[in-house]
């Protein structure tokens, strides 16, 4: 009877010690009600979470093995959450992919406010029925998720950032096994979480928590990890691209305007030049930032890289066949709590970027959203592309959600109507944004005249004003012989006028007729016709006229009847 009582005793202690060893998981996913349109489909039967924080970016790469449990029918919207604050401040990346690499379509869904939950609809490659498996690969990124701890470091202070997070995946479903794997860039890390009941396996700089088993749906554990890293944390406050394309001179104009914040840990006290000469040695182990590197397009030439006060010359260019890299050296290095602000511009074969689209006659122009820095994160960053004068039927193509698309027109040198300028806007642009953004329109080669003809009716003008003007008595009294030069000379510059239009509007014609030739465009050829006939007519109107007038006031003067 009493070694019945001591097993009892026994039995009840360790189930005691089990709950409080779990109570820290189950806690925070104790009913939490999912969306009706979340409706518990599936299970996580495995899953493999792996958080990088070997850089500034933090980025998740998550495998899952998803089971389907409907018993009847089947299931193809697979469901991911997130905490709303990490989805709209942090949530920079995202996307899906089943094994063997097929991207799987993600559409932010429904937002469960009351709970503070944003969820994120998958589309499976094939719906699931009861005990059907399919493996997914989870990709996220996430900007500003990691933060300087201490705040302040020394001139050559180690820097030391703090990442906390949670140990499972916030998922709405039951996760039959997980494990959590944390790379960090040194092996100078300590990792704890809140309960004290789960300790990582250390290997060199990888921490690993797990595997754990029957786990609720919204299971959290706190994780804290604490470790050394050197590399700054580079935030664009905001980054403008300004792209111009040229038909007239086949190049293309980038200029890139940049605001730099060193969000890593701030200088503690006074910045020292003679430290800064004298500790050269250590600046690696430091977050000072003494140069920037910016890939641009192997041809690009005519660069250029100006700050605030005017041109820096400390920079230089390498090229070869794949890339041009600038080397940007600041006018200061750049520690922890400060910023620089540049811009630096190039040009590019137009060829590289633009192609014409033969069977329908469309332009496409590709370029990358964001600029060649690595690493840097852009709380708000636009593209502008300004089209050649003439476009339309515009449209616009993107591999990720933009969070604004708008239309301008833009005035240059010699422009009549403008230029269509298309403007696109991210907010928290990472590396993984810099894909080709697709601009396509319509462009008839006949704009490409637009811009000479403005230039030569501008010039026409300024001629017909100062002939009008030159025309133009402004004596009291009248001179039978000066009125009769006048004119006889307004007949002679008339019939020059009239003898040089002739000879430009033929130009036109045959230049219409062999472009007819080239292009078969009979409906284009007609109009131009039309148009040099009523030029042609009027400006014989306009010679019958002075000629009229010409003789009419020469036997006004002369005093023939």
């Amino acid at each position: 009877m009493a070694s019945m009582k001591g097993t009892t005793r026994w039995l009840l202690a360790s189930v005691l010690v089990l709950l409080l060893q779990t109570q820290f998981v189950f806690s925070a996913s104790a009913v939490i009600p999912v969306p009706p349109n979340v409706a518990p489909d599936f299970i996580n039967a495995n899953l493999h979470r792996v958080i990088d924080l070997t850089g500034p970016i933090v980025r998740e790469h998550t495998t899952i093995i998803v089971k389907g449990i409907r018993q009847s029918g089947s299931a193809d919207s697979y469901f991911l959450s997130f905490k709303e604050q990490a989805a709209d401040n942090h949530l920079a990346w995202l996307e899906v992919e089943e094994k063997g690499g097929k991207p799987l379509l993600v559409a932010k869904d429904v937002t469960d406010g009351q709970n503070g939950i944003q969820y994120y609809k998958v589309k499976l490659a094939a719906p699931l029925k009861a005990d059907d498996k399919a493996t997914l690969i989870v990709k996220a990124s996430y900007a500003k998720r990691i933060e300087p701890f201490p705040k302040e470091i020394s001139q050559v202070g180690k820097q030391m950032f703090l990442y906390r997070d949670n140990v499972h995946l916030y998922s709405p479903y039951q996760s039959e096994k997980q494990k959590t794997t944390v790379k960090t860039k040194t092996t100078e890390a300590i990792a704890r979480d809140k309960s004290g009941s789960s300790r990582p396996d250390r290997s060199s700089n990888t921490l690993v928590y797990g595997p754990y088993t029957d786990l609720p749906p919204f299971a959290e554990l706190e994780l804290d990890v604490h470790y050394a890293d050197p590399e700054p944390i580079l935030v664009a406050k905001e980054h403008r691209k300004n792209a111009v394309i040229s038909h007239w001179s086949g190049q293309l104009a980038v200029q890139e305007d940049y605001e730099v914040h060193h969000k890593g840990a701030s200088l503690k006290g006074q910045w020292s030049r003679i430290d800064y000469q004298l500790t050269q040695r250590m600046h690696d182990n430091t977050n000072v930032v003494k140069g920037l590197q910016v890939q641009l397009p192997p041809q690009a030439s005519n660069i250029f890289f100006r700050d605030t006060i005017g041109n820096v010359s400390t920079s230089r260019v390498a090229h070869d066949r794949r890339r041009t890299v600038l080397y940007l050296k600041p006018r200061y290095p750049l520690y922890g709590g400060w910023r620089y602000t540049w811009h630096h511009g190039y040009h590019a074969p137009l060829e590289n970027f633009l192609k014409r689209d033969e069977a329908t006659g469309r332009y496409v122009f590709r370029v990358a959203f964001t600029g060649g820095m690595s690493n840097l994160t852009v709380e708000h960053a636009v593209l502008s592309v300004v089209l050649p004068e003439g476009a339309r039927n515009i449209d616009v193509k993107s591999a990720f959600n933009l969070d604004g698309i708008s239309n301008t027109t833009t005035y240059t040198f010699l422009d009549t109507t403008g230029r269509p300028t298309v403007v696109l806007q991210k907010v928290n642009a990472v590396d993984e944004h810099a894909l080709p953004i697709e601009i396509s329109y319509d462009y008839s080669p006949i704009s490409l005249l637009q811009k000479p003809l403005a230039v030569s009716v501008a010039f026409l003008l300024v001629f017909l004003t100062g002939a009008v003007y030159s025309r133009l008595d402004l004596g009291i009294t009248k001179n039978p012989a000066r009125e009769a030069e006048t004119l006889l000379r307004s007949y002679r510059q008339t019939v020059t006028q009239t003898q040089t239009l002739t000879k430009s509007l033929f130009t036109r014609l045959t230049t219409a007729f062999e472009t007819y030739k080239a292009t078969k465009e009979l409906s284009t050829y007609h109009l131009t016709l039309a148009d040099v006939e009523a030029a042609l007519g009027e400006a014989w109107k306009r010679l019958e006229g002075v000629a009229e007038r010409a003789e009419k006031g020469g036997n006004e003067v002369f005093g023939r009847g």
